[in-house]
């Protein structure tokens, strides 16, 4: 696992009623199931907060597996990266 991604799977210990988030695969779908509506508000303010990104609701809408969320982040940074040179 990548730095990145440990974040990720501390950001879910957090939300999710599931104890061992570190045992889902990346591809794993956790929304809808593992978490819901609220916790996903959550979740992407948690995101924005530890990843110092900005996430539309576009993007969240492709982030329901760990896989796709740690996508959504490098496109994000690279967003971010490319804006501010």
């Amino acid at each position: 696992m990548n730095d990145d991604e440990n974040k990720l799977r501390d950001i879910l210990k957090k939300i999710t009623k599931d104890e061992n988030p570190d045992k889902w695969d990346r591809g794993y779908i956790f929304y809808p199931g593992e978490i819901d509506s609220l916790d996903m508000a959550t979740f992407a303010l948690s995101v924005e907060e530890v990843f110092d990104v900005k996430v539309s609701d576009e993007v969240l809408a492709n982030m329901y597996s760990i896989e796709n969320v740690l996508k959504g982040i490098k496109e994000l940074k690279n967003e971010s990266t490319n804006i501010s040179s």
